[in-house]
């Protein structure tokens, strides 16, 4: 009777786990596919953390990290935009020929090898779904073709 009950009690114990990390595991896409402001918690996704705590912690930590991670390189991809805008206008306005033209590009190339990196960095970090991860890959690869291009061709896309 005592061994039902314990199995009973562990079973419970397994389903708010279970619950709990799936929870996190929704709330994370959700936040990281939101595309600006920070997505809320439910009451439902926080009352199914709760009653799984302490056991998924960690796992609570490691998703905050990556969302957190996730928002910082979002916002540094919009301020990589800007400044890719920024020299375009600059470009637009100046009109001072080739020479011009081909700092532009480099500037331009060398900007985004930069991002290229910090993306290359982020995709490591433990506890990236691997379907992002792929993706990410994918990314860096068309991204590599393009650059390997000489720098007065047009990029296909």
């Amino acid at each position: 009777m005592m061994e039902l009950a314990r199995a009973d009690a562990a079973s419970g114990r397994i389903e708010a786990l279970t619950d709990g990390m799936t929870a996190l595991a929704d709330h994370v896409a959700a936040s990281i596919t939101h595309g600006s402001g920070e997505q809320r918690m439910t009451t439902d996704v926080s009352d199914k953390l709760e009653s799984a705590f302490p056991e998924i912690a960690p796992a609570v930590r490691v998703a905050e990290k990556a969302v957190d991670s996730v928002r910082t390189l979002r916002s540094k991809a919009i301020a990589f935009s800007d400044h890719v805008t920024q020299l375009r206008e600059a470009q637009k306005k100046e009109k001072e020929g080739p020479a011009k033209e081909r700092r532009l590009v480099t500037q331009l190339r060398q900007s985004l090898k930069a991002m290229l990196a910090c993306l290359a960095r982020w995709l490591t970090h433990p506890g990236m779904p691997e379907s992002l991860a792929a993706e990410g890959a994918d990314i860096l690869c068309d991204a590599d073709r393009i650059l390997q291009q000489p720098e007065d061709s047009s990029p296909e896309l």
